[in-house]
């Protein structure tokens, strides 16, 4: 008999061509030509977003798109809860593993220009429609887990749904950091990128909490919780001021 494909010599073989890979990039890096940038009024961004905080206060439109990237964080926080639910239920795991990384890295290829280019004409659209794409999945997963028993068995039908989510998160993601750019312009975008990415660390900090949840409401439960909050979200992006980008 010949080696399970997940043997632990194949995965040697795989880690070896992921560091042979690594290397090569590092190397391409290293050949790209770097310009020295401007660093007057450059500090520690920890220290400054502590600083800036008052601007969660002041600048109401800026307050409001924290919280909704906070919010939007259901679609990125829902991706291993499906990959659970389709672990248990696969009969064989093997290959799943396998596509889940395929279908990530697919919609990744294939939507990012689209989100881009969506981006240019509205950042504020952009997120508000990857975070549809998103909420709805996760709905459609907990309808189909309720009433559908083991219908996650069907290997290909959980990395389509992921291929799905990971588009969808993407147009968040992309016109979330459109969005924040064009919000803050010229010199306040130092500001707003540190304030924006501390208070998101925090939050991630506690998300962790949500795995706990699983043993009250089930994994199921913990998904519909997470669409839940992105309808949330969806409402607060809707008042979201339009901006674009400086000329």
């Amino acid at each position: 008999m010949g080696e399970k494909p997940f043997s632990p010599q194949n995965f040697g073989i795989l880690l070896f061509l992921a560091g042979f890979f690594w290397i090569i990039a590092a190397i391409t890096y290293s050949r790209i030509q770097e310009f020295e940038g401007e660093t007057d009024g450059g500090g520690n961004a920890v220290l400054v977003a502590l600083k800036k905080l008052s601007l969660l206060k002041s600048d109401e439109a800026f307050r409001l798109f924290v919280i909704t990237r906070a919010l939007f964080l259901c679609a990125v926080l829902a991706a291993p809860f499906f990959v659970i639910l389709a672990q248990q239920q696969a009969e064989s795991s093997i290959y799943l593993l396998g596509l889940f990384i395929l279908a990530g890295g697919f919609a990744d290829f294939t939507s990012s220009i689209f989100w881009g280019k969506l981006s240019d004409i509205s950042s504020k659209k952009a997120m508000i429609l990857g975070a549809i794409i998103s909420t709805v999945l996760s709905f459609i997963v907990f309808f189909l887990d309720t009433f559908f028993e083991n219908i996650f068995s069907i290997i290909w039908l959980m990395p389509l749904i992921y291929f799905i989510l990971t588009v969808g998160y993407q147009g968040i993601r992309i016109g979330r950091k459109t969005y924040l750019v064009d919000l803050a312009g010229g010199n306040k975008r130092t500001d707003y990128v540190a304030v924006s990415n501390t208070i998101i660390g925090i939050v991630l900090l506690f998300t962790g909490l949500i795995g706990t949840l699983s043993s009250v409401i089930g994994l199921n439960g913990i998904i519909l919780l997470l669409a839940i909050i992105g309808v949330i979200g969806i409402v607060l992006a809707y008042k979201l001021p339009e901006v674009q980008e400086e000329v």
